[in-house]
């Protein structure tokens, strides 16, 4: 999942992964990335080194008493990932020195795969000319 966090501090990784995302940014939710989206909770995974892990789901509204609970390495890095969860991305650069603000709606529709790998003619050219 591109949009979770992850640290690592004292020997254990965090992992934040927004949960309850909707277009509603009502009491008791946090916008993801500055955008028109906003989550209610996040899925918190804390994994030792001994491979052990904890799974917790944090409500954004005790996100700050829960954080204060943890080690201070691990506070300081859950503190962080949800800042990078939060935060409004930067403007793109564009090659030709403009930039591209992202507004929250959809910028690229898709993605054409035109490589040779990419077409099949359903086996019947498989040996060479």
């Amino acid at each position: 999942m591109t949009q979770a966090g992850e640290g690592k501090a004292g020997g254990t990784d965090i992992v934040l992964v927004p949960l309850g995302v909707s277009p509603d940014h009502r009491p008791g939710t946090r916008p993801l990335v500055g955008g028109p989206l906003a989550f209610s909770h996040l899925g918190a995974i804390l994994a030792g080194s001994g491979g052990s892990r904890i799974r917790q789901l944090v409500p954004v509204t005790g996100f700050d008493l829960w954080a204060a609970s943890l080690p201070p390495p691990l506070a300081a890095r859950a503190i962080a990932r949800m800042t990078a969860l939060t935060t409004p991305r930067p403007p793109l650069a564009l090659a030709n020195g403009q930039s591209l603000r992202q507004s929250g709606r959809p910028l690229v529709m898709g993605i054409l795969n035109v490589t040779p790998d990419s077409f099949s003619d359903g086996g019947r050219f498989a040996a060479p000319e």
